[in-house]
């Protein structure tokens, strides 16, 4: 008799071993069906260079972006932005020689290019591009 009783004791356990991994493979392949809300269209880095606070959308992924996709807003308050230049491909934002200008960094394929920017009439100063020269080895 106790022969049966050590191998229904062995189905039990069997029986009870399937059960467990079934209901752990369902609770772990169970989606949340709540909707998750609006990712934010636009990222952002907020910085300041001397008097004003400039805003570059878009950054590249990483702790440190290297460039930004644009466009830049530029104000003298923080999060009151006066002018918004759309430029894209931005590498960084400094002063200008100027008083009340700015010069934005970009480049585009081969050429790297400045905009020198006049944060009070939102106006173009002078904008400059380089060609930036290709170097072959070998050559």
């Amino acid at each position: 008799m106790r022969p049966d009783r050590f191998k229904n004791l062995k189905v039990f356990y069997v029986f009870f071993f399937l059960i467990t991994i079934a209901v752990f493979c369902i609770s772990c392949n169970k989606t949340n069906t709540k909707e998750s809300p609006p990712q934010q269209s636009h990222v952002y880095t907020d910085t300041i260079v001397g008097e004003f606070y400039v805003r570059l959308h878009s950054p590249e992924l990483g702790e440190h972006p290297g460039s930004w996709e644009g466009p830049v807003e530029i104000g003298r308050k923080k999060g009151e932005f006066t002018c918004r230049v759309d430029t894209s491909l931005i590498r960084g934002v400094r002063m200008g020689k100027k008083e009340s200008t700015i010069i934005i960094d970009g480049f585009s394929g081969s050429e790297l290019f400045e905009v020198e920017l006049n944060v009070d009439s939102c106006s173009n100063a002078k904008e400059a591009h380089t060609k930036l020269i290709m170097q072959q080895y070998g050559q």
